[in-house]
């Protein structure tokens, strides 16, 4: 009988060490990925103008929504979801991504945070610029963009460049330190 008793003590302890240690492990994990990547969209963009991207973007005739996705960036798998069901819910509007060497090449330059997206309008106005949504997780939180553009097909008058969320980002220039 006192055998069996310690027996189960044992176990017992034994299962709440475990228990503890499991939970000490998660809970570092998450305080892990949100001091590495929960952050503000930027806070070099505190004094951004949104002249130089108006300036230097070039000429579009229909509604252009361009993405700066970066893929060394552990967020950006949670925006390449977030921009593929963009697309899939805006077929009238134009979907392209600024990469080196092509046409927004320029963004990748002026924009110091990655996931990022901006919106120009027909009429070639930038209407929105800051990250694609807020919250943990790109499409997690408000949806920005899509905020933006249902906004503009309302005719609503909407410019906004978001510089207030805090999600998972991305400093561009510490995007070569990551591992």
């Amino acid at each position: 009988m006192i055998d069996t008793t310690l027996n189960d003590t044992r176990r017992h302890r034994l299962a709440m060490g475990l228990t503890v240690a499991w939970l000490a492990t998660v809970a570092l994990g998450f305080w892990w990925f949100s001091a590495r990547f929960i952050v503000p969209f930027s806070e070099t963009l505190v004094n951004f103008d949104s002249a130089g991207l108006q300036v230097a973007a070039p000429r579009v005739e229909q509604l252009t929504v361009v993405a700066m996705i970066d893929q060394d960036c552990a967020c950006s798998g949670f925006a390449e979801g977030h921009w593929q069901d963009l697309q899939q819910r805006h077929a009238s509007v134009v979907f392209e991504r600024a990469e080196a060497g092509n046409r927004w090449s320029f963004l990748l330059d002026m924009v110091p945070t990655s996931p990022a997206v901006a919106v120009w309008d027909a009429a070639g106005q930038l209407r929105y610029f800051g990250p694609f949504s807020g919250g943990a997780f790109c499409g997690s939180g408000d949806d920005y963009v899509a905020m933006a553009l249902e906004a503009i097909a309302t005719e609503e008058y909407f410019q906004w460049i978001n510089q207030d969320a805090v999600g998972c980002f991305c400093q561009r220039g510490a995007l070569g330190e990551e591992t």
